[in-house]
């Protein structure tokens, strides 16, 4: 049997015309590559990936021997899987265990298309009828964190950057010994002609940063401020807000969820605007968080601690931790 995961949102000559599904944006890739690659270890397969759209996978990850990657749909004889479909959460899923079943005693491939973690509420009884199915024990949940599986198990590690003038200020400066602190705002944008929900208010986010730089700023510490946002229009107000401050710098490059309606999903920014700021969220200290996952599963994936900027305890720990660092 041979299950490929789809990464690809979009038809091309390199795949499939492809309609309704929903793969999100790195970080929901890769919470549905998690899913995948439970499925793979039950049907006992080789995990592979399609993601070539809107960045190639060797342009995001370094080599990997625990997978194999394609560039295009393996011929024509090929079936699909759309594990968040009507028919895939159903209470039988007698749809799904069908296609899996013709796929083995055929030998016809699979395209599994997923964005949701394996502890999903909709996945996860998805996961244990098809382990029921094929006569296998389902792991237990402490075994299904989607960063565990695809960072540890899977051993997925970003690429550097290229540019070698990444942040030069940063740079300069995280030599030193300085507690960074990274603030990633995630707004909600445009991508590929879709309007995200907004996912916290900006100008709520801004008071919030305010007071916590100014809470932080009391305890005397040697800080460095970074602040990352999928918006423009939000870093050009956190510039005027902070504009007298040499203690914050504000990420130079050119966000993927971006500002104008018009933009188009195959526009993407150069892939080292994402691996620019994934460098530095993962040498941060603290990570502030929005409710988006890019920041929350990038500090994951490097061991860092973290919390959400409008919970309260979020400023407590990153206090507790500054104190503890000097």
């Amino acid at each position: 049997m041979t299950l490929i995961f789809l990464a690809n949102r979009l038809g091309s000559n390199n795949s499939p015309v492809l309609r309704n599904l929903q793969t999100g944006g790195l970080m929901d890739r890769l919470k549905g590559l998690a899913t995948y690659s439970v499925l793979c270890n039950a049907l006992k397969t080789t995990p592979t990936v399609l993601w070539t759209e809107p960045y190639r996978y060797s342009d995001l990850f370094r080599n990997n021997e625990s997978l194999t990657t394609l560039n295009a749909v393996p011929g024509a004889d090929i079936a699909l899987i759309n594990l968040l479909n009507n028919r895939c959460s159903s209470v039988s899923y007698s749809w799904l265990f069908s296609e899996l079943t013709k796929s083995r005693n055929a030998d016809i491939p699979i395209l599994v298309s997923v964005n949701k973690p394996p502890l999903d509420r909709v996945v996860y009884p998805l996961l244990s009828a098809v382990f029921d199915h094929f006569g296998i024990s389902m792991p237990c949940s402490d075994l299904l964190d989607s960063t565990d599986i695809v960072f540890n198990q899977l051993g997925l590690v970003f690429k550097e950057p290229a540019s070698e003038n990444t942040w030069n200020q940063y740079s300069s400066i995280i030599t030193k010994q300085t507690f960074v602190i990274a603030f990633h705002i995630r707004l909600g944008g445009v991508i590929g002609g879709l309007k995200d929900p907004d996912l916290c208010d900006s100008s709520q986010v801004l008071e919030a940063i305010a007071d916590s730089i100014k809470k932080l700023d009391s305890e005397c510490k040697k800080i460095l401020y970074v602040i990352m946002s999928d918006s423009n229009s939000f870093k050009k107000q956190i510039s005027a807000h902070f504009s007298a401050r040499h203690d914050l710098l504000i990420s130079p490059v050119v966000p993927f969820h971006i500002d104008d309606a018009s933009s188009s999903f195959c526009m993407a920014p150069p892939v080292d605007n994402i691996l620019q700021d994934i460098s530095v969220l993962r040498s941060a200290n603290f990570v502030f968080t929005t409710k988006g996952a890019f920041a929350r599963i990038c500090a994951q994936s490097a061991g860092l601690p973290f919390g959400n900027i409008m919970n309260s305890q979020t400023i407590k720990e990153c206090k507790r931790l500054l104190r503890a660092y000097y």
